[in-house]
């Protein structure tokens, strides 16, 4: 496995990730079976090829996909091909031979066993597989086979067939389960989120049609002077959080080694970039955290001294303008810097592009949070963005909870509305609801 390559970097751009681990294992279960030697042989450099060729056979050939590959823009496909054949060439000579021939790539050697001609003749081994030189930086870089854990494997084949008969029982259910959710809409009732929680240390419903900002810190209501805007939002009407700074206080403040998660409901129009929210000094290298959006794009920055310690994240994606979105953010300061951070948007982490993951030291301001820029007027918010329902935890909010708080704000306030006010879209997400959470078989 090592003279495989097995464990080395997946790329020689970046190091993207790969699951090639059932390649291990099928090794490992070769060494306990005690597989014959030209079996063993025949099957890694050849499996994909033999008639009536295995799944186990598929992956034995994970061998001569252990090498990093790229998808670097500017690379030369016919290169890298060139580049690839060398790679297996060297390896299969190591591994099998017992020969280190990577002198022969250059030159002929006077007492070496193989000459650059026959280094060449064995590359053509290796010119004609269907793996495209650039591998585009996709995880699951083509050709590839889905390998079913050893033990799902006989039901495996029955499965698609399962999920076709359940996926119609469940549409005919949703058929005949109208009338009893219509009866269950005449009194619908969504439980809140959970809002006496002692880690909720600021809660800012953001719901006021006019006048100051209100909200809850540490559970003792709170209100702020403010002259922004109001549009129509989930829960009410939510101030366009872009129009001015709004300076909150000394609040939200976290340690490098804390547990926190940070996010609410966002609107906006075009692709604006600056702090939605933030808690940051520019003029101590951009100390402190903030909830940002760059371009469009859901991000977060955790910062000692930008950029020697420092933590950000960028959603993969920029939210859908005009539309809202719930956007989370969670940082565990318990882990090391690349593991972090993690955006969620409508209730699902997205991933998205992190840097430079460094982030340490002390990361405490004495600057006061705002809404709308960072400290001074830095990074203050472009475009037309709204903000409402923005919460602040001590402590990692696990999935289904930033799940649940995506769905249930958005469902109390449709289920408070009067019947002749519900909208179609918005009758088919309390039909959702009742479907997945009180409708009974």
């Amino acid at each position: 496995l090592d003279a495989a390559r097995y464990a080395d970097t997946h790329g020689i751009h970046i190091d993207n990730y790969r699951a090639i681990w059932p390649y291990r294992d099928w090794v490992i279960r070769a060494f306990q079976s005690n597989m014959p030697w030209d079996q063993f042989t025949t099957e890694q450099m050849a499996g994909d090829l033999l008639p009536n060729r295995t799944l186990d056979q598929q992956v034995a050939t994970g061998f001569n996909r252990c090498l990093a590959t790229t998808g670097e823009g500017g690379a030369i496909a016919e290169e890298y091909d060139a580049i690839y054949a060398k790679d297996r060439t060297e390896t299969v000579s190591a591994v099998w031979l017992g020969l280190t021939t990577g002198c022969a790539a250059c030159h002929d050697h006077k007492f070496d066993p193989v000459s650059t001609k026959e280094f060449y003749s064995l590359t053509a081994f290796f010119r004609n597989t269907p793996m495209s030189a650039l591998d585009g930086n996709n995880a699951e870089h083509p050709p590839n086979v889905f390998v079913p854990l050893l033990e799902d494997r006989e039901r495996w084949g029955s499965l698609a067939s399962d999920i076709s008969a359940t996926g119609k029982a469940l549409a005919d259910r949703k058929g005949s389960a109208r009338p009893e959710f219509e009866t269950w809409l005449a009194n619908a009732t969504i439980a809140p989120p959970k809002d006496v929680d002692p880690t909720l240390v600021l809660h800012l419903p953001l719901t006021e049609s006019e006048g100051p900002l209100r909200g809850v810190v540490d559970g003792q209501s709170q209100e702020w002077p403010a002259n922004l805007s109001r549009i129509d939002a989930p829960l009410g009407k939510a101030p366009v959080v872009s129009d001015a700074p709004i300076e909150l206080g000394d609040l939200a403040s976290f340690s490098r080694g804390d547990r926190v998660t940070y996010g609410g409901f966002i609107r906006l129009e075009g692709t604006p970039t600056g702090a939605v929210l933030a808690r940051m000094n520019p003029a101590e290298s951009f100390r402190g955290w903030d909830l940002y959006l760059q371009g469009g794009r859901p991000a977060s920055h955790v910062i000692d001294t930008w950029e020697n310690s420092a933590n950000k994240i960028v959603a993969p994606n920029p939210l859908k303008p005009g539309e809202w979105h719930h956007v989370m953010v969670t940082f565990d300061g318990t882990v090391p810097g690349n593991q972090a951070s993690a955006i969620y948007i409508d209730g699902q982490n997205v991933g998205g592009s992190t840097s430079p993951n460094n982030v340490g030291g002390a990361i405490e301001t004495k600057v006061p949070l705002r809404l709308g820029s960072r400290e001074n007027g830095d990074s203050k918010l472009n475009g037309k963005v709204a903000l409402q329902d923005f919460r602040f935890y001590r402590r990692l909010l696990p999935p289904q909870e930033i799940a649940n708080l995506a769905q249930d704000s958005m469902l109390q306030h449709i289920a408070a509305l009067p019947a002749d006010q519900r909208t179609k879209e918005q009758l088919d997400t309390l039909f959702g609801y009742y479907l997945a959470n009180l409708d009974a078989p």
